[in-house]
């Protein structure tokens, strides 16, 4: 990787009840690639789909960790890390590919049609991004200066608390056109815990912070937190355009 490249930016989606995430990579330029991240162990797998997008894709992963949802055309639903076996639009309304794991067992779409590996629900009037925030503990920041954030369809500061003695960690939009979707993170309490290096925060099913921070992947256990060193970290940029 040429040493004066950014370095690439990161998104995890923890699983709901399992210690498992899928680790989104971007860099350089357009190029995507995903790894499981098995979070007990630090194992990575590269997944062997190669997305064609120009920002990150909007996806989901099951409660479990074992399924995952690529809400875009040439998506669809399968095995977490392989090629879609259900194509998104045999799924439900061929103009809408909008979804997400409403429940540890099913996946709720525009007018669900069966498939064989999951229970099908219905959206009906949610919005599939503000449901995911509100199924993984986040709740809206009441901040009247905050803009409305257009790409979810709802407001743009959220915070996630994941139990007592936990410090609050609040997230909200900082850009969403030239350079796509960017977010600012802060743990109350802890200033300058997360700089500007961090392209994402989240708390995970066991209340540890997963960080996407400068092309690495980091996991903070409670204490870390107060001593700003991580129980892991890996750094991601060998996983670019040419690694095999």
């Amino acid at each position: 990787m040429n040493p004066s490249a950014p370095p690439p930016r990161l998104r995890i989606l923890p699983a709901r009840w399992a210690r498992r995430a899928l680790v989104m990579r971007r860099g350089p330029n357009n190029f995507i690639r995903f790894l499981v991240w098995d979070t007990e162990t630090g194992d990575l797998r590269v997944s062997t789909v190669r997305p064609d997008y120009k920002q990150f894709p909007d996806m989901d992963i099951s409660w479990d960790g074992q399924l995952w949802y690529i809400a875009q055309f040439g998506g669809g639903l399968g095995p977490i890390g392989q090629s879609p076996v259900v194509p998104a639009a045999d799924l439900g309304r061929a103009w809408s590919y909008e979804g997400y794991f409403d429940s540890p067992d099913s996946l709720a779409v525009q007018d669900p049609r069966k498939n064989k590996l999951c229970r099908m629900t219905t959206l009906r009037d949610r919005k599939p991004a503000i449901e995911k925030l509100r199924r993984d503990g986040w709740t809206v920041v009441d901040d009247p200066t905050a803009p409305w954030d257009h790409w979810i369809r709802g407001p743009s500061k959220w915070s996630q608390l994941p139990g007592e003695g936990h410090p609050r960690l609040i997230r909200h939009l900082i850009e969403t056109r030239k350079r796509g979707r960017r977010y600012d993170f802060q743990l109350e309490g802890v200033p300058g815990f997360l700089n500007a290096d961090v392209s994402w925060a989240t708390y995970d099913c066991l209340g540890n912070l997963l960080v996407g921070r400068a092309g690495h992947i980091q996991l903070y256990r409670l204490p870390d937190l107060f001593t700003g060193i991580p129980s892991f970290d890996r750094d991601l940029t060998e996983f670019g355009p040419t690694y095999a």
